[in-house]
C-alpha cells in the first residue's frame, strides 16, 4: 500500500512523503474478518462508504477535483467501483463496491489517506462497512476518524437499534479491532445510502459512477 500511495503522490505531483495516517487502522478489518465470520456469522456484502462534512464552496471545488482523481486511480489499482452523493442530512458520501474485501479496504484507505495528506482529514467523519448475518440482517462496522476507533451498529428498522447485539460484537472483537470504549460515542447512522447503483452507471456530484 505504501507503494500505491507513493505512486498516487507522483501522479498528483506531490513531493512530500505522507505522515502516518489514521486511515491505516482500516486494515485491521482484514485480520478481523475470520473472527467475524466464524464467531459472529457476519460476511461482508462488498459495500462500504466514507462520509464527510460539507465544506466552503472554494474548498469543496478543490475536494471534488481531488476525489475525482483518486477514484480513477483506485479503480485502476483495485477494480473497485465507486460513486459519490449527498444525503438528505447534507453530508457527502463516497460509496465503494467490490466483492473482494481486501481490495475494498485498500480502495477506502487509498482515498482517505490521500485526503488526509492533502489537509482534508478534519472533514472525514466515518467509514462504514456493511455485513450480513445468516438471516440477511444488516450489521455495520463504523470507523470514527477523529477517534481512530471502530464500533458496531445494528439497526433494526425505523430509528431503533439492537444494542444487546452491538455489545456482543464488541466483546468478540475486542482483541481484533480498536473498539471505541465509550458507548456514548457509538453514534447511529440512520438511512445509510449504500445501495448498489443501477447497471449502466449514473450521475453524482463527482462525475459518473465508475
Amino acid at each position: 500500500m505504501e507503494r500505491v500511495r507513493a505512486w498516487v503522490n507522483a501522479i498528483l505531483g506531490r513531493n512530500v512523503a505522507p505522515a502516518p495516517s489514521q486511515s491505516d487502522r482500516l486494515f485491521a478489518l482484514n485480520t478481523a474478518q475470520i473472527t467475524m465470520e466464524v464467531s459472529l456469522g457476519l460476511k461482508p456484502t462488498g459495500v462500504a462508504a466514507i462520509v464527510f462534512k460539507a465544506l466552503e464552496s472554494a474548498q469543496f471545488a478543490r475536494l471534488q477535483a481531488e476525489i475525482r482523481d483518486l477514484l480513477k486511480i483506485a479503480a485502476r489499482e483495485t477494480q473497485t467501483v465507486s460513486h459519490a452523493m449527498k444525503d438528505t442530512y447534507g453530508y457527502w458520501w463516497i460509496v465503494f463496491y467490490d466483492d473482494d474485501f481486501e481490495e475494498l479496504v485498500a480502495a477506502m484507505h487509498l482515498v482517505t489517506s490521500s485526503l488526509e495528506d492533502q489537509g482534508f482529514g478534519p472533514s472525514l467523519l466515518a467509514a462504514v462497512f456493511e455485513y450480513v448475518d445468516e438471516e440477511e440482517h444488516k450489521v455495520y462496522m463504523i470507523y470514527n476518524f477523529k477517534r481512530g476507533r471502530f464500533y458496531p451498529f445494528v439497526p433494526t428498522g425505523g430509528k431503533t437499534r439492537d444494542t444487546a447485539r452491538e455489545f456482543r460484537i464488541k466483546a468478540v472483537l475486542a482483541n481484533e479491532l480498536p473498539i471505541e470504549p465509550d458507548t456514548a460515542r457509538w453514534y447511529p447512522l440512520w438511512d445509510l445510502p449504500l445501495q448498489r447503483p443501477q447497471q449502466g452507471g449514473g450521475k453524482s456530484a463527482f462525475g459518473n459512477v465508475m
